[in-house]
């Protein structure tokens, strides 16, 4: 308050204040030295003060008790609303030119802030400083050794100023670790579909930038926080995007980002404007004086998987009977199948960028240094003071206009045929994108089309069909008059077929070809990793370069020269135009397995291998010579020993915490019986794909068929947000045989059930969901034989570390929980399990332990296996209690030892802790889990005998 007052006084040029207000200015204060410079200059038309506007919004914040947590952050808020209105106070106030798009700041569509962009003052179209020296497109998020199967890809937008995506699909994240993406710069995501597969990295990726944003226990007061700002993200796309973007907030909601919910209308008749405006075909998505987007719906059927495709209002949820919380169902059978909904085409230009001003024309003219010479720049023509005029063009160069790309969604044959189609509304909506806005001047404004992305799946990218319209579609050509033609068109096919499978997580399939070597059965080999699959990678790639070096033109032959496979990391340069062109130097290269471990000997692996077992074996043999020990190896449990290998499977997905990395994605179990059937235990971001990478497309497909529950311990996302993906990928496997099939049974927190209810309004999930309060000790004890499944439990909020709140037994308040528990009863008896019992925590608000029990497997003894699973806790007698006897114990260990004042302050566990756990409990095997990912491979560990680590 003090830096205000002292520079609040004297009136400020406008343009100064709003130099020094942006962030970064100046850290000392909100005005800096900077204002104080422009302070003292004459100003020959004094304008209020923003700074005194901003003192008057500092004393009125004075009753805001967020203040006083975080005043930089409102101080900040204030000096940007300032900064904006002083910024459109400055501007030319001359009418706006009819036609042109109008946006708030970033220049998206419905805004009633009106300013027009992409214009210079003489009218030209598309001169702007805004591109920078380069612009490029990167392609990252291939799910190549997936199979298509997680997610579409995605395709970035580089300029100097703003990052643009395309698409952000599940694993988005990591693909940005691997690939060195910096996630918090992105401003716009563009959808190309509204569904899990184009989206299911949004909630994630912009967690992470909230958290990067105002990390936990920041220090305000410290200058560097301050030039922090809050991100904005901007998300586009058809009326379902506000169901989605709906679910996204349920998460993300109040955690430091700011979405932008920005849907354009399916149909030019449904935009409100006037019919000149709508003949261009399609509102623009966004102009920003940088890029102008052009959205091209395409719909075959208006009714979507669940309703009219323009409908983008979430329905409530389905009434349940006053004082019953029962099983809840989601995904009622969807009027077309969720494949066949829109997509969306989009057409970007980029601004030109402004002539080269000639100083010695301006010289021989008579123009003096200042002023006159920044007019002419900008495009005014100036008077001279003896009554010339001097006009821009006589000094400044031709403006170059910027070059345009399109981008492709076409996910089946129905939406081709839509496209190819002259007479439908995106056929003919595509076929006028070269037009420009639609006046007869237009197709002289806008640049040449370098490229065409195409995201289309590989089945109909490789069609005889899709190949004929890529060739003969006039809206990827160039034209440059009546007999000739223009610049080569490149088309990038971005699909899994055309980059052979290869690995995408290169540093992760790196770890894992050297663990081959330790055990074989465990970590299984990266695919597309033996000699002559990466020769025939390199040949391509080698084969693609060459051809993207020579220009093109002309003939029939010359279309396919000029189709090239999309790889991850392959990028395509719009700016310089000199350096136009695709270029794959960035794409990572593929090697051998074998390359991948040359650095290590076999031979002395396997000896090393051997001499650490016989020292764990002789270990045991002192202890058992010297008496019991605590730590000492245990008998194999005869429930275990009666068992044959492969009968049960526990396959570890993911084994980080907080956000996924290059060697390890976040936390996701599978529990797999193949006679029986399988069960999800947390299902972070990511988890279908690392399930396909580790055991192949079919026998994934496969789990996921048989799946018959999933089990979520608490709310935080790096626990769940997988879970859509995986429902979705169910029905979609099911197809028509889901009307036979019963609803996968989900047990969760109770806020989990407004997530899926919310994201269910997108697409359908075959779902039924039950709160783990439902599956509590008490309910299987007391319910047991009863035709009403009741339950008696806690709130499980504990306020400290301690577990008093948390004991597993009736509380004060009592729950009607309806057939919830008979759901999971159904789910145990086709998994052939005793029962799946829920257990409170130390963690967050409803955060649960699990524990599995499965029936006899031992005859003689009538003992089964019995396998714990922490969550995310501090360690508590409830998982001790759980935990004994246990054939397996999966136990957090988020911190190494040395760090339990974190782990307090986080309410996780240390690797000492963990392990204490299993030895008190006196589990057969307790394997580790959820490390930090400060600890990029294998953390600090001290273990006992019977101790593993998940990787």
């Amino acid at each position: 308050q003090f830096a205000i007052a002292a520079h609040a006084a004297p009136p400020v040029p406008a343009l100064a204040v709003a130099a020094s207000a942006r962030p970064g200015a100046s850290r000392g204060g909100v005005g800096g030295s900077r204002a104080t410079a422009a302070a003292a200059s004459p100003s020959p038309v004094p304008s209020p003060s923003p700074l005194g506007a901003l003192a008057r919004r500092v004393r009125a914040l004075r009753v805001s008790p967020g203040l006083e947590r975080h005043p930089a952050r409102h101080l900040r808020a204030a000096s940007t609303r300032v900064a904006t209105r002083t910024r459109a106070a400055s501007r030319d106030p001359s009418p706006a030119h009819e036609g042109s798009a109008y946006e708030p700041d970033d220049g998206v569509y419905g805004s009633s802030h009106k300013r027009p962009m992409g214009k210079s003052r003489s009218g030209d179209a598309f001169v702007t400083q805004g591109l920078g020296s380069r612009a490029y497109l990167r392609v990252i998020g291939l799910g190549t050794d997936t199979d298509g199967a997680e997610a579409a890809p995605s395709v970035l937008l580089f300029t100097d100023a703003k990052r643009y995506t395309f698409n952000v699909g599940e694993g988005f994240q990591r693909f940005a670790v691997e690939h060195g993406v910096n996630v918090r710069r992105l401003s716009h995501v563009f959808l190309t579909r509204v569904c899990g597969r184009t989206a299911g990295g949004l909630v994630g990726m912009l967690l992470t930038v909230a958290d990067d944003t105002y990390p936990q226990n920041q220090n305000f007061d410290d200058g560097e926080s301050e030039t922090k700002a809050p991100p904005t993200l901007h998300v586009h796309g058809p009326p379902r995007t506000e169901r989605l973007m709906s679910a996204v907030d349920a998460l993300v909601g109040g955690r430091g980002v700011r979405t932008v919910r920005r849907p354009f209308p399916l149909m030019p008749s449904q935009m409100g404007e006037s019919k000149s405006e709508s003949t261009r075909g399609w509102t623009l998505a966004l102009d920003d004086g940088i890029v102008t987007v052009t959205p091209v719906v395409v719909a075959p059927n208006p009714i979507g998987p669940l309703g009219p495709l323009n409908a983008s209002s979430v329905p409530p949820p389905a009434k349940r009977t006053k004082g019953v919380f029962g099983a809840f169902t989601f995904g009622a059978d969807a009027s077309v199948p969720a494949e066949e909904a829109e997509s969306v085409c989009y057409h970007v230009q980029l601004c030109g960028m402004p002539g080269k001003f000639d100083p010695v024309k301006a010289e021989a003219l008579g123009v003096p240094r200042g002023k006159m010479r920044g007019q002419l720049v900008r495009g005014e023509d100036v008077t001279l003071d003896d009554g010339r005029v001097v006009k821009s063009s006589d000094v400044v160069g031709e403006a170059q206009r910027g070059a345009r790309f399109i981008v492709v969604d076409c996910p089946t044959t129905t939406h081709l045929r839509e496209l190819s189609d002259s007479k439908s509304s995106a056929g003919a909506a595509l076929a006028k994108l070269a037009e420009g806005d639609g006046t007869p001047e237009g197709a002289e404004k806008v640049g040449d089309l370098a490229c065409v992305v195409h995201l289309a799946p590989a089945d109909v990218a490789s069609s005889e069909e899709y190949r004929r319209w890529m060739e003969t579609c006039e809206a990827f050509k160039n034209s440059s008059g009546p007999n000739s033609s223009g610049p080569a068109v490149r088309h990038l096919l971005v699909n899994q077929r055309e980059t052979k499978g290869a690995p995408v997580f290169r540093s992760a399939a790196r770890v894992n070809a050297r663990l081959h070597l330790v055990d074989p059965t465990c970590f299984p080999e990266p695919a597309r990793g033996r000699a002559e699959d990466v020769a025939e990678a390199e040949a391509a790639v080698k084969e693609a370069t060459e051809r993207a070096r020579r220009v093109i033109t002309g003939t029939n032959d010359a279309f396919a020269a000029n189709v090239f496979a999309g790889i991850n990391g392959a990028s395509y340069t719009l700016w310089p135009r000199h350096k136009v062109g695709l270029d794959l130097a960035n794409a990572p290269v593929q090697e051998t397995n074998e390359a991948m471990r040359a650095d290590l000997d076999r031979a002395a692996l396997e000896r090393s291998v051997a001499a650490a077992e016989a020292a764990r074996i002789a270990e045991i043999a002192k202890f058992t010579r010297n008496g019991a020990d605590a730590d000492a190896e245990l008998d194999v449990p005869p429930g275990l020993a009666a068992m044959n290998e492969g009968d049960a499977e526990i396959i570890f997905l993911g084994t980080g915490s907080s956000a996924p990395a290059k060697y390890r994605n976040v936390t996701g179990i599978v529990v797999d019986q193949k006679d029986k059937g399988s069960v999800f235990v947390d299902t972070g971001e990511g988890t279908l794909g690392q399930l396909v990478r580790c055991v192949g497309v079919d026998a994934a497909d496969d789990i996921v068929r048989r799946l018959k529950c999933v089990w979520i311990s608490h709310i935080h996302a790096d626990h769940h947000v997988g879970l859509p993906t995986i429902l979705a990928r169910r029905r979609a496997l099911l197809g028509s045989n889901r009307s036979n099939a019963d609803p996968v049974t989900v047990v969760g927190p109770k806020d989990l059930r407004r997530f899926l209810n919310a994201y269910n309004a997108v697409e359908p999930l075959h779902a039924r969901f039950v709160d783990c309060r439902a599956t509590l000790e008490g309910e299987w004890t007391r319910g047991k034989g009863e035709e009403r499944e009741g339950v008696v439990g806690t709130t499980n909020a504990p306020n400290s570390p301690s577990v008093d709140g948390l004991i597993n037994k009736p509380g004060s308040s009592s729950f009607d929980w309806g057939d919830s528990l008979s759901h999971v009863r159904d789910a145990c008896a086709a998994l052939g399990l005793r029962r799946m019992v829920s257990t409170p925590v130390v963690h967050c608000a409803h955060a649960f332990a699990l524990t599995m029990e499965s029936e006899a497997t031992c005859a003689e003894t009538g003992e089964g296996w019995k396998l714990v699973y922490s969550g995310d806790t501090r360690p508590c007698s409830n998982v001790t209690d759980a935990a004994r006897g246990a054939t397996v114990l999966v136990h957090e260990a988020t911190f190494e030892d040395g760090m339990e004042e974190d782990a307090v302050k986080k309410r996780h566990s240390t690797v000492g802790e963990a392990v204490k756990v299993g030895v008190d409990a006196g589990a057969y095997r307790t394997v580790l889990t959820h490390f930090s990912q400060r600890y990029p491979k294998v953390p600090v560990f001290k273990g006992g005998q019977r101790v593993g680590v998940a990787f």
